[in-house]
């Protein structure tokens, strides 16, 4: 006995691509798009809350990726001046002064996170950047 398919099926079966360049295609389509994403995302005025919190992790950084320049250049000089004072004390004086600039750097990633919020509210709301 014949079994028949269902037309949904058949429909699935001609969006198959045929050939190797029809793949190469489509997935020449999906990698554009996404570098496109990306590319708005960094140079755009929207910016990705995944871009953010990834440069976040660098001091500053983050900061710097959401226009905040000069709060993010504070955040990366305030944690250079601490590392090397650290290193150069070293011993007890050295380990309180990393132990502080440890809290500076998860200080940042918070902020970081909290402008990362009201750019994304006030853009969503104009359809601009706030700053």
């Amino acid at each position: 006995m014949y079994k028949g398919t269902d037309m949904a099926e058949d429909d699935n079966l001609n969006n198959i691509p045929s050939s190797t360049a029809d793949r190469n295609q489509c997935a020449e389509d999906s990698t554009n798009k996404i570098f496109q994403k990306l590319e708005k995302a960094i140079y755009g005025e929207e910016k990705s809350f995944v871009i953010s919190a990834i440069l976040s992790i660098l001091p500053g950084i983050g900061l710097m990726y959401l226009r905040q320049i000069k709060r993010g250049i504070q955040f990366l000089i305030v944690e250079f001046l601490l590392l090397s004072a650290g290193y150069i004390l070293g011993g007890l004086p050295g380990m309180i002064i990393w132990t502080v600039s440890i809290v500076i750097w998860l200080l940042q990633i918070w902020q970081t996170f909290v402008k990362y919020n009201e750019y994304k509210e006030y853009f969503d709301k104009t359809g601009r950047a706030p700053w």
